[in-house]
């Protein structure tokens, strides 16, 4: 009996232990630099219009529950497609 009451007061403690802080926060702050760092790559693609409206508009879709299984494949191809045609357009832009 003495185990089950011995199990809240390790939850609580493991919190702070170095090694579950580390596997807590360390993917979280690999995940902002990465991300910063593509941003201040590519940051003037990304802040696109267009490119917002295309996400609003499809987020529309994950409150639907019928469709919602399938928005996020859906808003892939979108998304993908999206980005090919920009591509395209660039392509064409400077070889002309």
């Amino acid at each position: 009996m003495a185990f089950i009451f011995e199990i809240p007061y390790r939850a609580a403690a493991d919190p702070f232990l170095p090694r579950v802080l580390g596997a807590m926060f360390l993917p979280m702050l690999i995940a902002l630099a990465v991300w910063g760092a593509l941003f201040w790559a590519c940051g003037d693609t990304w802040l696109n219009p267009h490119l917002y409206l295309l996400a609003a508009l499809l987020g529309l879709l994950h409150f639907a529950p019928l469709f919602n299984f399938l928005a996020t494949v859906y808003m892939g191809l979108a998304f993908t497609h999206y980005g090919l045609a920009r591509l395209d357009e660039l392509r064409i832009g400077r070889s002309a």
